[in-house]
């Protein structure tokens, strides 16, 4: 499954995430799609900077949570509580419902 939200950094300071959690899988990674020579591949990304006042929006064929080892099937209209860790502003917990695979999460 993948996760998709938008994130604000309202502070005066860039800001980083750093780490990505949840119960509901055994790991959850940041990704970025890359596309080279026409393929589209997955990329890990360590660490998602966000400079102060900007919004960056995680989506389906951009920048997203991967989801790997789900300890159950995702069902629409559940959702999922996922804990965000930023360099500074610590762990964010996050409230993510679960949508179709275009859905668009909390903001």
């Amino acid at each position: 499954g993948a996760v998709y939200f938008t994130i604000r950094n309202d502070g005066a300071v860039a800001d980083k995430l750093t780490a990505i959690e949840t119960d509901a899988a055994q790991m959850a990674m940041l990704h970025e799609n890359v596309e080279k020579n026409g393929v589209v591949s997955m990329r890990h990304v360590d660490a998602l900077a966000i400079a102060p006042k900007e919004t960056v929006t995680l989506s389906p064929k951009k920048m997203h949570v991967m989801l790997m080892g789900l300890r159950a099937p995702l069902k629409k209209g559940e959702h999922l509580l996922v804990t965000l860790t930023f360099e500074k502003a610590g762990s964010v917990k996050v409230d993510v419902p679960v949508g179709d695979v275009a859905a668009s999460g909390p903001q």
